[in-house]
């Protein structure tokens, strides 16, 4: 998504890490990932946007063993980088089908840092295998979007 999205706001696009800090993840996560639900994850949320206007939001799960073995290197010193330039560097990424919903946004605490005015918005979330380990991804599209793209998709 991060790519598709430079390329439709061009350098008017901006990524800002709002955290990136072991957390509690939810059990629903912690099931589709096969964590145990009490082992804190670091949790990555950022906003992806255009210019000062956020577009979308995203939340990571990022699973303790990725900043381990060989895949430490990419994720010890992520910062600001947008996960979609570490993850399509592996040519053998997996990602799973997306789950697509419109979501209340008042049912997720991690959103209301956003001070959202809408409380239904589309989401979708997936499982990414990079080097064979899975992570979570997140994504709520806010709908700032549809009017950002310069007539794109």
């Amino acid at each position: 998504m991060t790519a598709r999205l430079k390329k439709m706001v061009g350098k008017d696009f901006y990524i800002k890490l709002h955290s990136q800090l072991p957390g509690k993840i939810e059990e629903e996560e912690a099931k589709l990932l096969n964590l145990e639900k009490d082992k804190e994850q670091v949790i990555r949320i950022v906003e992806l946007g255009k210019k000062s206007q956020a577009l979308i939001i995203a939340r990571s799960i990022l699973p303790s063993y990725l900043f381990e073995g060989d895949t430490a290197h990419c994720f010890n010193a992520l910062g600001e980088t947008p996960l979609g330039e570490i993850l399509f560097q592996d040519p053998n990424l997996k990602r799973s089908s997306f789950e697509i919903s419109k979501i209340d946004t008042r049912d997720h605490a991690w959103i209301k840092i956003f001070s959202l005015k809408e409380k239904k918005l589309w989401a979708r979330r997936s499982i990414f295998y990079f080097k064979g380990k899975a992570l979570l991804v997140f994504e709520v599209f806010l709908s700032e979007i549809k009017g950002s793209c310069n007539g794109a998709e």
